[in-house]
């Protein structure tokens, strides 16, 4: 299997803040499978929590929290914005819902 280099700018703040803990997913990495540059970022931040999240992205640009029940932060760094989530899972629909 072939590894993806997901490169973006401001891929190293992101690093520096998170660690590993950091990972290109959604829109972006279809993109970069199709070698389709995308303008836009998805990340997914996992070990830790929301606040930690807005906690540190803060000094570095503009925070918002646009889907508390999600864990979804849009963040806006030097005119780029990221979308930033935490994980999450889906329960399934009960039946006849």
């Amino acid at each position: 299997m072939e590894k993806l280099k997901a490169d973006f700018r401001d891929k190293g703040l992101f690093v520096r803040l998170f660690g590993a803990d950091v990972y290109a997913v959604g829109g972006f990495v279809r993109d970069l499978m199709l070698g389709h540059p995308s303008p836009e970022v998805d990340l997914l931040v996992i070990r830790h929590s929301l606040e930690e999240i807005i906690h540190k992205l803060a000094p570095h640009g503009k925070v918002d929290q646009v889907g508390r029940s999600f864990g979804i932060i849009k963040f806006t760094t030097l005119g780029t914005t990221f979308d930033v989530a935490l994980p999450r899972t889906d329960a399934p629909k009960a039946a006849g819902a």
